[in-house]
């Protein structure tokens, strides 16, 4: 999902369907719960991408983290979850 969140701002392949997945966050149409290494993964792409600058990208990781996604530890139990299909 980090690679999702950081097309929100980075134009990639499937930007607009990054967008929808936002929108539709906001919207309370979609709950995303994520991994605590979301923000380093998301941060990785950010600090690397050619479009942000420095400043642009810590406003990016700051615009993810004000929208106070559900995020949690990745220990056993949801390690389990991630591989039921």
């Amino acid at each position: 999902m980090g690679s999702v969140i950081a097309r929100w701002y980075v134009k990639e392949d499937h930007y607009h369907k990054a967008l929808k997945v936002r929108e539709d966050y906001e919207r309370d149409r979609l709950n995303l719960v994520e991994p605590s290494l979301l923000l380093f993964e998301v941060s990785n792409v950010l600090r690397y991408s050619r479009e942000l600058g420095l400043e642009d990208g810590r406003g990016s990781l700051h615009s993810t983290i004000d929208l106070q996604l559900d995020i949690r530890e990745l220990g056993h139990e949801w390690a389990c979850r991630a591989t039921v299909f």
